[in-house]
């Protein structure tokens, strides 16, 4: 496969690039976009991901702007997002599809899980960490994420290297804005989206963030149940019926449902076994109310994470250390470059024209 493409973090020169591909495989599939693993042949050689996403009925009827994934990606330049090396629009008589040429990684967390391999401590809190770098970038760029949890997880296992990928739901975090509520997988969906929330903050992620950390700790999803009604029910028997000030922060009406005598409180989730730091984390961060939850800031100096950062850093369970990646990171076979390049870089980079 060939065609001409626009460079968006790739090394070279100049706005656009001819690609060649080869040896194309289904890795994965969605209701609106297919990704492919593929060999990137031309300009480099490097093994890549190739999305493919077509617009939505729904993208196509609505009287906004359209704005893909493609955008957002090309304002985020991160060791712990996934890079958008490429991109290419093709228009076809009743669809556009949108082409991503980005880094491949082999596997997400349900499919390592799947493999049969269990984390240890050090690998939960190396991937945790890395997440909370990840969204503490997209909140810097203005953007809210609206999908965290672990399918949306991609990782190099043997490097110890993780990604958060899939910006489809992206969009930019405007105050005051209406949404819909119906926004984030239901086991990581925050109580205020669960309560029916049209206006909402950052503190969405942060919560999906907190129960995917909770999910790498204890090796099983903190709250799993098979509705949003019975979800919302479970966190309320967990954290308490919300009060008058919590319910005005979430910007929801009174949730009518039962009030529990005692809460169980969020100890009752967490195994005997499990370090005391993560009930901690979990009490700054699973909160009501959203602006009092742990921001990534504060998240990523909490005690959970303190053992990534003695020196030496811990042994992962193949016997190398727990580095956390860098943007000299090299994710393929394509040359690294300094920060002072890539800053250089982003600065000149600008949004993706809609096509």
């Amino acid at each position: 496969m060939a065609f001409r493409a626009k460079r968006i973090w790739a090394d070279g020169e100049g706005e656009n690039a001819d690609i060649v591909l080869s040896n194309e495989k289904m890795h994965a599939s969605g209701r609106f976009a297919n990704v492919f693993a593929a060999n990137l042949l031309k300009p480099m050689n490097k093994r890549v991901a190739v999305k493919r996403a077509w617009e939505s009925k729904e993208a196509k009827e609505s009287g906004n702007e359209y704005r893909n994934e493609a955008d957002v990606l090309s304002q985020l330049h991160h060791p712990n997002i996934t890079r958008l090396l490429y991109y290419y629009v093709q228009k076809m008589e009743k669809e556009t599809c949108h082409w991503m040429i980005l880094d491949f990684l082999p596997l997400d967390m349900v499919g390592l899980k799947a493999k049969g391999v269990h984390l240890d401590e050090v690998d939960a809190r190396l991937y945790s960490y890395q997440l909370w770098r990840a969204v503490e970038h997209i909140h810097s760029k203005g953007y809210l994420h609206l999908d965290i949890k672990p399918a949306n997880l991609i990782v190099d296992h043997d490097k110890g290297i993780l990604q958060l990928a899939d910006f489809g739901n992206a969009k930019k975090f405007v105050e005051g804005e209406k949404q819909n509520p119906y926004q984030v997988t239901r086991f990581y969906r925050a109580p205020e989206l669960l309560f029916g929330a049209t206006n909402f903050t950052y503190g969405v992620d942060w919560w999906a963030a907190a129960c995917v950390t909770a999910e790498f700790m204890l090796g099983r999803t903190l709250i799993r149940e098979k509705s949003a009604d019975s979800q919302m029910r479970m966190i309320i028997h967990f954290l308490g019926y919300p009060s008058d000030i919590e319910v005005k922060k979430m910007k929801v009406s009174r949730p009518r449902v039962s009030r529990p005598s005692k809460p169980r409180g969020l100890k009752a989730l967490l195994d005997d076994s499990s370090p005391c730091e993560l009930l901690s984390f979990l009490q700054f961060s699973l909160q009501y109310s959203p602006d009092g939850r742990i921001n990534p800031s504060s998240a990523l100096k909490h005690d959970l994470f303190k053992p990534l950062l003695s020196s030496p850093p811990p042994l992962r369970w193949n016997q190398n250390r727990a580095i956390l990646p860098t943007l000299q990171s090299d994710y393929g076979s394509e040359s690294s470059k300094s920060s002072e390049d890539e800053d250089n870089k982003e600065k000149k980079t600008t949004d993706v024209k809609k096509e």
